[in-house]
């Protein structure tokens, strides 16, 4: 007699610390204090690069670039993991998965060009200072070459190695 599993689950059900539900409000706490230093920090990061007027340069333009994309990716991770924790429900949707999935896939993709291009950023202004001029960041280069990288990062998640598309739930049996 062959077995048929009519079931069809929510999402994926995450365990975590099910055993100890001590140590998720204490977890919990900790993730939230980290979470709100790196937004305080992050964010200082931002503003003073942006406001102080010795800082246009290329350098401060990818650092508050890459303290951006850090509040991003930091947020779309830890609020997942948050809620997660608060709740009493431990699920996620296949869509949500999916779609949480090509959003960290996309940041990383971007963190990584972005740390690319500000190493070739001080490389050429190591290596050769004199015919390297420091750009403030008003000009168009920094400006463009950013976006440029952020689009470059997106779109190099779009084709990720894992097939995602085909994502279909367990089935017991």
């Amino acid at each position: 007699m062959k077995g048929t599993d009519f079931s069809n689950p929510a999402g994926f059900i995450l365990l975590g610390f099910s055993d100890q539900p001590q140590l998720e409000i204490v977890l919990l706490l900790v993730v939230s204090t980290i979470y709100i230093l790196t937004l305080v920090g992050n964010t200082a990061i931002i503003l003073v690069s942006n406001v102080n007027p010795e800082l246009h340069m290329s350098m401060y333009f990818f650092l508050s670039s890459l303290s951006f994309l850090d509040l991003c990716f930091t947020t779309s991770i830890i609020l997942q993991m948050l809620w997660n924790l608060e709740g009493p429900e431990k699920t996620i949707s296949y869509p949500g998965c999916v779609i949480h999935l090509y959003l960290a896939l996309g940041l990383c993709s971007t963190e990584c060009v972005l740390l690319t291009v500000t190493a070739y950023d001080r490389f050429s202004a190591i290596c050769q200072p004199l015919s390297c001029r420091h750009a403030p960041k008003t000009s168009p280069a920094p400006g463009s070459c950013g976006l440029d990288q952020w689009f470059r990062g997106v779109h190099g998640s779009d084709h990720p190695h894992l097939p995602v598309d085909s994502l279909q739930p367990p089935h017991s049996g």
